[in-house]
């Protein structure tokens, strides 16, 4: 590291990297400068000022330097591209197609904007059933994300997309989470939220659910104990409450109907 500036300044390292030639492909050695790792943004950003990558090109190369930061292969099945300064992912579904066995994708913290580009991604991934989108800059709304996963991803049990929208402030966890948990029955989790379905399909046995009831069985001889009386019911919380939402025009009717 050089004590004479401050390895914080962006603009200088940005400028410093320009000046290392070998970053401006894929497989350098260099990873730190001055105590930090260089980040892809700050390579993008140096192949940008250097003229090296514009446009589609750049978004491609930003693309190869995330999955070569995953250590990706074509046997992954949880892939995380966040905190990539992502605004194009028009080449991604070509490199998802590849992974077949491909369950978890975190796209979070990124500048994706374009829901049919988003569309054609998760479409490559039929086995998907974790998605992280929150904090991006896609157009519309959030119930129209959540349309076009209604239809893209019919395995998911998890899903953020706090804040996936250009409005940042667009609406709260329990706004749309009736929407999702009533058009998407396998759906778990949304947000930090619980499906009221699922804890009601839930059957505790001495405070044990049988999803681990491999790990934890009682005797044979031991009398099962009574579960707790609120559990089993239905809850009543934000979670549960039905969000009329309007579909996109684009959507088929059958799919644009109110979830009452």
């Amino acid at each position: 590291g050089n004590p004479c500036w401050d390895g914080n300044d962006k603009d200088r390292r940005v400028d410093f990297i320009r000046g290392i030639a070998s970053l401006d492909r894929v497989g350098a050695s260099l990873k730190v400068l001055n105590g930090r790792y260089i980040s892809v943004p700050e390579r993008c950003a140096a192949a940008f000022k250097q003229k090296t990558y514009a446009g589609d090109s750049l978004e491609v190369f930003r693309l190869d330097l995330l999955l070569e930061r995953a250590h990706a292969t074509n046997e992954f099945d949880s892939l995380d591209l966040s905190n990539g300064d992502i605004r194009s992912i028009k080449d991604l579904p070509r490199r998802l197609s590849r992974m077949a066995r491909l369950t978890r994708l975190n796209l979070s913290s990124n500048a994706c904007s374009s829901l049919p580009e988003l569309s054609e991604a998760v479409s490559a991934c039929p086995g998907l059933t974790s998605l992280d989108l929150s904090s991006n800059h896609l157009e519309g709304d959030v119930s129209e994300v959540l349309w076009m996963l209604i239809h893209q991803c019919p395995h998911l049990i998890e899903l953020s997309v706090r804040q996936c929208t250009k409005d940042r402030s667009s609406a709260e966890p329990k706004e749309y989470a009736g929407l999702a948990f009533s058009r998407m029955p396998q759906l778990q989790m949304i947000d930090g939220l619980q499906s009221p379905n699922w804890q009601h399909r839930l059957s505790f046995v001495g405070g044990v659910s049988p999803l681990m009831s491999v790990h934890h069985r009682q005797p044979a001889s031991a009398p099962a104990s009574r579960a707790p009386p609120n559990m089993g019911r239905r809850r009543s919380d934000a979670a549960g409450q039905e969000m009329s939402f309007r579909s996109p025009a684009a959507w088929p009717a059958s799919a644009s109907q109110d979830p009452h």
